[in-house]
Parts: C-alpha cells; structure tokens; sequence
C-alpha cells in the first residue's frame, strides 16, 4: 500500500484522498438485449462509525466525471450521489452512507446494422419464396437456404450475447420468431409442390378442398381462374351446380348429350347419295328397291363402326379434358395456398418487427 498523507485542519476537518480504482460487479437485464439500459448502484459507508464519528457529505449530487473516458459500446446516462442514513436493529445510532447510480445505455448500432437487418432481409426472401413457380424447382432450395442462414445469424448472435437464464432477451425472440416462420415455409414449400403434381390419376380432389380453397379461399385473396368465375354469384352458382351434379341431376344431361339418333339419319343419307354410287340396271323397281335395301343395310354398318369409333374416341378426350382439368385445379389450389402463405407470412413479419422495435423505448434513440 502506499503512504498517504492526511490534511488535518483546525476546525477538526479531515482531508484524506487515497488514490485507488473500485471494480463492481452489478447484475444485468438482458431482456431488451441489445437495445438494453443497465444501472448499477455503488455504496460507500462506515460500519464501524456512526454518524456521531463520521459524517459523510457529497459536493454535488452528481459525480465527476473530468477523467471519464467515452466508450463505443456504452453511453453514460447518469451518474448521480445520493446521500442518506441506515438504522440497524441492533443500535439506535444511525451510519450514514453515500449512494452512486450510474445507469449506462448500450449502443445498439453495431447490433442492429450487422445482425438485425440481415436477418429482416433473409426473412424477407422467405415471402419472395412463395412468389417463386413450383415448376422451376429451385422453390424448396431458396426456402432451405434461406433456413440455414437464419440459424447460421442465430449462432452468431448467441455467441455475443451475454448468457443468463433469467429472462430472454428481445432479439432472441424476434430470431425465434423467424426461425419458426423460415421452418414453415419450407414446410409449406413442400405441401405447395407436392399439391401442384397431383393429378386425376393418384389423387381425387376432396369437396371441401374445391369448396373452400378453389372457392372461398380464392375469392377472399382477389385471385381469378381461368375457366371459374371467382365472384360471390358466380361460386353459388358453380356450388349448387356441382351438388345437382352428385345428386343425380346432370346424368339426364350427360346422356342427352351422347344419344344417337341414327335411324332417321340413315333413311336421309340415302337420298343425298350421288346417283352414280348406284349400278347402271336399277331400272326396274324391285332391283332398285332390293338396292335401296342393301345400301341402306351397308350404311348401317359403317355407320355403326364409325359411332363406335366416335364413342371411343370421345370418352378418350373426355378423359384427357378430365385429366387436365383436375391438373389445373390441383394447380390452382396450390396457388392459392402459395398465395395464402405469402398474404399470412408478410402479415406476420410486419407484426414480429414492428412489435421488436416499438417494445424497446430505447431503440429510436440517438446511437
């Protein structure tokens, strides 16, 4: 230790500066982590004087600050002395005593330009994601991408974060928060791509997914079909057309639709039949009647051949309409959910960022 000398003057006073540097250790609230204000409290008293052998006064209530230095990761808020008593239970005298708080504010600069705004901006492309076509198969790629980036953002932040267990920190919610949306998309991603391959052949499209996604769901994102009018009218309309359809009501219509009328269509042909596809001795009127007879026989059968082969031929387009119309809706409803998710996903992240920021009062300050 070093010799200090004493100042003692007539009146009784005492001046003793004895040079020394104080190290506290004060407990941290990592809740607004790094946007957080701290404020630790320093103590100086006698325990062995009461105030009857020391008194104990302050010049100003704040303290000097001649020799403090600036920091680039702390702003000194506050640094102010506060003088007062303590009453122990054992003596009736009281031990006077001077209290220094010194609240300090983190700046949060560095933080939020080298880890908040890259993290908002990958979180960004996970709605830039759900813009992307299924069928240009780099979808489920950006999404696990942008997955890993987040996590990569998250370890980083970890490693520069004070560790306690006594609250969580802010922007570790906010990174959960994208970790959890990146996750479902990718997630979404995947029914997305899987949903946008179906067809007629493997999957049947549910009532309730062409009521309420094609329908209902469509219609409230503003979207349009290409063969469906999307209107309010125009999905009840489509609705109780499709439940006459499975009540039975449009069988009368399909077969309507496929009935061959052939026996008055081959009594017309014949007299539209050029007159040298007939022999040269129809001269007499039973040969031209047995002719007439057998031509007509002759026209039947092709007739038929040729209806058979229509009728094949028409169930195969049928099929392949059919086919491609549950295509497109398969793919239509993947549209939509990709819609959805984009509509959901961007509404979440506005909330998520907007509630980190207004939650810290300390975040729009300058620093």
């Amino acid at each position: 230790t070093m010799k200090i000398n004493a100042v003692v003057q007539h009146t009784g006073d005492v001046l003793y500066v004895p040079p020394g540097i104080f190290k506290a250790i004060c407990s941290f609230n990592i809740a607004s982590f790094p946007f957080d204000t701290q404020q630790c409290t320093l103590k100086f008293g006698s325990w062995t004087f009461d105030d009857a052998g020391i008194n104990l006064t302050a010049e100003s209530n704040q303290g000097q600050l001649d020799a403090f230095i600036k920091n680039g990761q702390w702003d000194l808020e506050e640094f102010s002395a506060v003088i007062s008593v303590l009453k122990y239970e054992c003596c009736p005298t009281l031990y006077p005593f001077v209290l220094y708080t010194i609240r300090i504010r983190r700046f949060s600069l560095y933080y939020f330009f080298n880890i908040v705004v890259p993290c908002f901006l990958i979180s960004c492309m996970t709605i830039l994601g759900f813009l992307l076509a299924p069928d240009s198969g780099e979808k489920l790629t950006l999404q696990i991408t942008i997955l890993l980036s987040v996590i990569m953002f998250s370890l980083l932040m970890f490693e520069i974060m004070p560790p306690s267990s006594t609250a969580v920190p802010i922007i570790t919610k906010y990174f959960t928060c994208i970790m959890i949306m990146s996750t479902v998309s990718v997630a979404a991603s995947v029914l997305v791509i899987s949903i946008h391959f179906r067809n007629a052949h493997n999957h049947t499209m549910p009532l309730w997914i062409q009521k309420y996604i094609c329908y209902y769901t469509a219609w409230l994102l503003l979207m349009k079909h290409p063969r469906y009018d999307l209107t309010w009218r125009g999905i009840r309309q489509r609705w109780n057309m499709r439940k006459g359809e499975l009540n039975g009501d449009g069988e009368s219509v399909t077969k309507y639709r496929y009935k061959c009328r052939s026996t008055p269509l081959v009594n017309n042909l014949f007299e539209f039949l050029p007159s040298k596809s007939l022999p040269s001795h129809h001269h007499s009127h039973d040969s031209a009647k047995t002719l007439n007879a057998y031509q007509t026989d002759w026209i039947r059968s092709e007739l038929r051949i040729i209806a058979s082969h229509l009728a094949i031929l028409s169930r195969r387009v049928q099929r392949e309409e059919k086919y491609n119309e549950d295509s497109e809706d398969w793919k239509f409803v993947a549209m939509v959910i990709d819609r959805l998710c984009l509509t959901c996903f961007t509404l979440s992240m506005i909330v998520f960022t907007g509630w980190t920021l207004l939650s810290v009062p300390s975040m729009f300050k300058r620093g």
